[in-house]
């Protein structure tokens, strides 16, 4: 991965930090969303900016490369990450199946990334 792009995600889960303390003051969010949500963030960017870089949404096996972590959020369950080519606006899907670990497609109790980005004013 080339600099700029590590600096570029950088700097974006650094301005969320403070999205990240009002998300954790919320009543129905404990420490797990938070670490969940700010691994989501980080290596989402890391993918667009790579998708950008490359001029194409990266792989599955891609991924972990890319984003030089492993991507298992904090109950212990590796994120779930799908290409979308069917929808330029969110060319891939990269999300937690949650507290209860059920896989709803990024939704119900699901922590995906748009919705991350989007909560802390992270979108592109």
């Amino acid at each position: 991965m080339k600099l700029p792009i590590i600096a570029a995600s950088l700097l974006l889960a650094t301005v969320a930090i403070a999205g990240f303390f009002a998300l954790a003051e919320r009543t129905d969010v404990d420490s797990k969303h938070v670490e969940t949500s700010s691994l989501i963030l980080f290596a989402g960017h890391a993918i667009s900016l790579q998708a950008k870089d490359a001029g194409a949404t990266p792989r599955s096996d891609q991924i972990d490369a890319i984003v030089k972590r492993p991507l298992v959020d904090a109950w212990g369950r590796r994120l779930i990450y799908r290409v979308n080519s069917e929808n330029a606006a969110k060319p891939f899907e990269l999300y937690s199946l949650g507290p209860d670990g059920v896989d709803e497609s990024g939704a119900g109790k699901n922590i995906d990334f748009w919705s991350v980005a989007k909560m802390m004013g992270a979108t592109e």
